[in-house]
């Protein structure tokens, strides 16, 4: 409550001020090795890191500018409380699969660790399963990711199944 004015009008700043521009890379090579290294990519080659870039750049003056919409990079206009993410959770009532990799967003920001036990605390219909793999696991492990929603499009209702970690082949 205390940050409420602060990100209210931080939001409102980020929604009138000029459309931000990204920055501009000589080549599609050189973006796709910045992101091989970079913290959200670890785990993933120059090479699957160059087929995201090859689909999120357009050329520009220069080289080639990553396309994004500018306003995800806004603060929020409204924040939702612990409360609110509750209720939310609690009222999905189909089954749900999270899958996360093992090296993904949980091993890059550690206050999530735990994230998966307080949703099926909320809503028992969730299932879980760690593919080995960095936070693009799907590209990594493409295999071992279409198996995992395979299993579960055959059988949603089966959550009795443990947490596992796929190896990749």
């Amino acid at each position: 409550p205390s940050e409420v004015v602060k990100n209210l009008r931080k939001s409102v700043d980020d929604h009138v001020r000029d459309a931000f521009q990204s920055k501009v890379y000589k080549s599609q090579d050189i973006l796709a090795k910045v992101k091989s290294e970079s913290t959200w990519y670890i785990g993933l080659d120059v090479e699957l890191c160059k087929l995201i870039v090859e689909r999120n750049t357009v050329p520009c003056e220069g080289g080639f500018r990553q396309k994004y919409d500018p306003k995800l990079r806004y603060s929020s206009i409204m924040y939702l409380t612990r409360s609110h993410y509750e209720e939310f959770v609690k009222s999905i009532e189909t089954p749900v699969l999270y899958l996360e990799g093992e090296k993904g967003v949980t091993s890059i920001l550690p206050h999530l660790k735990g994230l998966i036990e307080v949703l099926r605390g909320w809503n028992s219909n969730i299932s879980h399963k760690v593919i080995q793999g960095p936070h693009h696991f799907h590209m990594s492990n493409p295999e071992e990711t279409a198996l995992a929603i395979q299993r579960f499009l055959a059988n949603p209702t089966d959550l009795q199944t443990p947490d596992v970690i796929v190896n990749s082949v």
